[in-house]
Formats: structure tokens, C-alpha cells, sequence
């Protein structure tokens, strides 16, 4: 499998900033990449992430990203996941389900794969 890439663009910008170094020291197989909310439509349509963690949802995040994650929408202290179009919610999202969501976004990748013959 190629490079995974996940998109953040969830607020504050310093949480935003500690779970993209947590997840490069921990997931360093994946490309990470931090971005301003106001240009993640923008990076979005760029690379075609295949998972993507936010403060808002839009509507090109939902067309792109396999799996995305709003973080604490409406300042609520809950997440919606969205794993290959089925929805969740949880409470507060603890950090190694963050890590669970990203192994399973990876796991999904590599079956839409297509095979080699």
C-alpha cells in the first residue's frame, strides 16, 4: 500500500498541531498533514485523503475522505465518525480510538485496492 494520507483541520490549532505529531510518532507509515480549516476543501480535492479529521464538515470531505472525523462539532463534547458512509457518535473521542479509526481506514484502503495479477 502507498502512503496513507490524513488530513487535520480541526480547532484549536495547538490540539490540532499535538495529535498530527502523536500520530506521525505513532502511525509514521502514514502521511500527515495539518492545514487551516478555511483551506481543507482545497487540500481535500488535492490529495484524495482517505481520512480527514475536522471541526466542520463540508460537503467536498464528505465526496473525498473514506473516513473522516468531526471533532467536538458545535463545541460538544463528542465526535461523528463516518467510516465508508456508515455514521457514529461519540462521546469524548479518547486517543487510541482515534488510533483504532485510522488502522481501520488503512485496512479499508487496502481492499479497495485493486489486486495485482
Amino acid at each position: 500500500m502507498d502512503q496513507m494520507h490524513i488530513v487535520l483541520a480541526n480547532d484549536p490549532r495547538a490540539y490540532r498541531e499535538v495529535m498530527a505529531a502523536a500520530l506521525q510518532a505513532l502511525r509514521p507509515r502514514h502521511a500527515v498533514l495539518c492545514v487551516e480549516p478555511d483551506e481543507l476543501d482545497g487540500e481535500v480535492a488535492r490529495l484524495d485523503p482517505e481520512l480527514v479529521l475536522c471541526s466542520r464538515l463540508t460537503p467536498v470531505v464528505q465526496r473525498y475522505a473514506l473516513v473522516w472525523v468531526m471533532l467536538y462539532p458545535d463545541g460538544d463534547t463528542r465526535a461523528v465518525i463516518c467510516v465508508a458512509g456508515q455514521h457514529t457518535t461519540a462521546g469524548d473521542l479518547e486517543f487510541d480510538r482515534l488510533l483504532a479509526i485510522i488502522d481501520q481506514a488503512e485496512r479499508l484502503t487496502m481492499m479497495s485496492q485493486p489486486t495485482a495479477s
